[in-house]
């Protein structure tokens, strides 16, 4: 089975966000808590009066989010601009049984499924990392079904 996927700045956003929140949920998490703890130190500050405490409160439960999406948009912006190696590459992978290889006009790596740290599945993508934070991007629209049903068997087992 074989599959081509194209490295574009769209799919390295899709890969961050994947890794975020797939692999890193305590750090989502860590967020997600200091956020609701700061709308109950604004809702306690609204109704005891502190009012600039309960605003601050809220504009910081805000800009806490917006912080880290904004932050982590740059930084893919800047780590697709700075590596001209791979834009637009475009990688073809051949399945085996117990193998992959990925294939580019740069060179070729075969690599064992046993190999891998994991292998993770989006909406849209399977991403096969050889550690926890190096992947290669399977694009599932670019997938047959018969080649989705075998991705999607191996995230099961890994």
């Amino acid at each position: 089975m074989e599959t081509r996927s194209k490295w574009t700045i769209e799919e390295l956003k899709k890969y961050q966000f994947a890794t975020l929140f797939k692999m890193h949920k305590a750090y989502v998490c860590f967020v997600s808590i200091l956020d609701i703890l700061l709308l109950i130190v604004a809702a306690a500050s609204f109704h005891y009066g502190f009012n600039i405490l309960a605003i601050e409160s809220v504009v910081f439960a805000i800009l806490l989010p917006l912080g880290i999406y904004i932050i982590t948009i740059f930084r893919v912006k800047r780590n697709y601009s700075s590596s001209k190696f791979l834009q637009n590459t475009v990688t073809t992978f051949k399945f085996d049984e117990d193998r992959f290889e990925a294939i580019t006009d740069r060179g070729s790596s075969v690599i064992a499924y046993a190999d891998l740290y994991r292998i993770l599945e989006t909406k849209t993508n399977f991403y096969f990392f050889m550690s926890n934070n190096q992947a290669l991007t399977v694009i599932k629209e670019n997938c047959s079904p018969e080649l989705i049903s075998f991705l999607h068997g191996l995230t099961l087992k890994k």
